[in-house]
């Protein structure tokens, strides 16, 4: 039997709205926020899985 490496990517969103001039502005205020951890995306964001064989470790 072979061993395979299989690769899961797990993809989270989530909307916030913000106050802002431009949408330049509005994308610095939730990225500033994001890096601060004002915003911490969990198991209710999750919106897809993926999956993928990577490679054979060993036949």
């Amino acid at each position: 039997m072979k061993v395979f490496n299989v690769e899961i990517t797990e993809t989270l969103r989530r909307s916030v709205t913000v106050q802002a001039h431009d949408e330049r502005e509005a994308y610095n205020k939730v990225r500033e926020a994001w890096i601060r951890s004002e915003y911490v995306l969990d198991a209710d964001d999750f919106l897809e899985a993926g999956f993928e064989v990577i490679g054979i470790v060993r036949k």
